[in-house]
């Protein structure tokens, strides 16, 4: 699909055949041929779609929230592991290592980045989780 894009790098036409270029210019506008779906309103930066960027944003978020919330399952009173009651000691490995996720999205490259390094006990319980970016 060819895309044609004005000079803010938003989507406004899209067409199966190629354009001619030189009129797309004398307008301020260009085309890319994507393999990608774009919308019109869509914005593309760096040969990557926002929308595409965003939508991987959403999804390491979504999967940090996930580990978050497993994690946090043991800092309830009541919680054990292997019928023991989760340790003060434990709880606080544990909150270091939400708080590492937490603050994954801050650094730069995210979400393009591997998770943070998680405590062996903590990896233990998530089953040695991953992010695929």
């Amino acid at each position: 699909m060819f895309y044609v894009f004005n000079k803010d790098n938003i989507c406004i036409a899209m067409s199966d055949f190629a354009l001619n270029e030189d009129d797309l210019a004398s307008r301020g506008e260009y085309s890319k041929e994507l393999d990608i779906n774009l919308s019109i309103g869509d914005s593309f930066v760096n040969n990557t779609s926002i929308a595409s960027i965003k939508n991987t944003e959403r999804r390491a978020r979504n999967y940090r929230n996930s580990l978050r919330n497993q994690l946090d399952i043991y800092l309830k009173p009541s919680s054990t592991i292997n019928d023991e009651l989760v340790t003060e000691e434990q709880k606080e490995i544990l909150i270091q290592d939400s708080v590492l996720l937490a603050r994954w999205p801050s650094n730069e490259g995210w979400p393009y980045i591997p998770l943070p390094i998680l405590s062996p006990f903590c990896n233990k319980l998530l089953n040695n989780p991953s992010w695929e970016f």
